[in-house]
């Protein structure tokens, strides 16, 4: 597999498993939808995957592995992740390019 599709080779078994475990971590429900386990996050954020539970916000999350592999199969759901990402990302370099002084040209 290629860096891009997964970056984690310790994740490779998720794709290999005959039956997947009934709950499964936060990387690991990562690496089933096709996202980076740091967009977990943002997507929790924006209340587009729900964790077991109630946890609370420091503590690990854990999902239904029949619950994540329904949104891995629904691609309205996947479109609207990508897209979330992507929005997360772009606001955040816009603000790291608004904060950062601007660069001063060398006289020549």
């Amino acid at each position: 597999m290629s860096k891009k599709t997964l970056r984690d080779q310790s994740s490779l078994w998720i794709f290999q498993a005959v039956r997947l475990p009934g709950i499964l971590e936060a990387d690991e429900a990562a690496a089933r939808l096709g996202v980076a386990p740091h967009a977990m996050p943002i997507l929790l954020a924006a209340d587009h995957i729900k964790p077991l539970g109630k946890p609370s916000d420091k503590s690990s999350k854990k999902f239904a592995s029949d619950y994540v592999e329904g949104l891995a199969h629904d691609q309205k759901w996947l479109d609207k992740a990508v897209r979330l990402i992507e929005t997360y990302w772009i606001t955040q370099n816009r603000k790291r390019q608004q904060s950062s002084p601007p660069e001063l040209s060398e006289a020549a």
